[in-house]
């Protein structure tokens, strides 16, 4: 499996000869007992990290790494300061769907030998699949909620439009009959009433 990592350009020699020690570039596991666990995070593309991917003091590593030693969180669990939530999102990597989590990181949990590191060349070797994992996700839910709901969209430009409403960037115009009128813009939004708002 490939991973993507960040590190500082006056870092790149010593990566490339001597390799990513678990002692250096590892962090604690948050909550991870007595003995702390320490882990790599790493990306699954390397846009995950769009501010470090156009940072032009920071170069992006590729780790062609076995898939059986990897593990896979969610990673905004631990931003936000939800670690038993991040704890319980590792998962094996050969056991993780892309799209999934919303900010997936890989947990390497071993040195990373120089053999099984090279640059990433961001012009011509980033993978097309898709932009990032964030979008990626919100794609992948879309999706399950469109399979799901019949009246998914309904709900959600409705939903939208509420939204707008309450912050004074659209007005409901007129509601009767399951519908709703929405001005935004000097422009109508006629949008079907999802039926719990009927």
């Amino acid at each position: 499996m490939v991973a993507y990592f960040y590190i500082n350009e006056h870092e790149l020699a010593e990566a490339l000869e001597c390799g990513l020690k678990l002692s250096v570039y590892g962090k604690p596991i948050p909550e991870s007992g007595d003995i702390p666990i320490r882990v790599i995070h790493a990306y699954l593309s390397p846009r995950d990290n769009i501010d470090a991917f156009n940072d032009p003091g920071l170069v992006c590593l590729k780790l062609d790494l076995p898939g059986d030693k990897l593990l896979v969180a969610e990673e905004i669990y631990a931003i936000i300061g939800k670690h038993k939530w991040f704890n319980e999102s590792i998962i094996h990597a050969s056991k993780y769907m892309l799209g999934r989590y919303h900010k997936p990181c890989y947990l390497i949990t071993f040195t990373v030998l120089g053999e099984f590191i090279s640059l990433l060349d961001k012009n011509m070797d980033v993978p097309v699949l898709y932009e990032n994992s964030a979008s990626l996700y919100i794609q992948t839910l879309k999706t399950r909620f469109e399979d799901n709901d019949d009246a998914f969209y309904d709900k959600a430009f409705f939903g939208y439009m509420k939204l707008l409403a309450s912050m004074g960037r659209a007005s409901e115009e007129w509601s009767g009959h399951g519908t709703s009128v929405f001005l935004m813009d000097g422009e109508r939004y006629v949008l079907h009433k999802p039926s719990d708002e009927i």
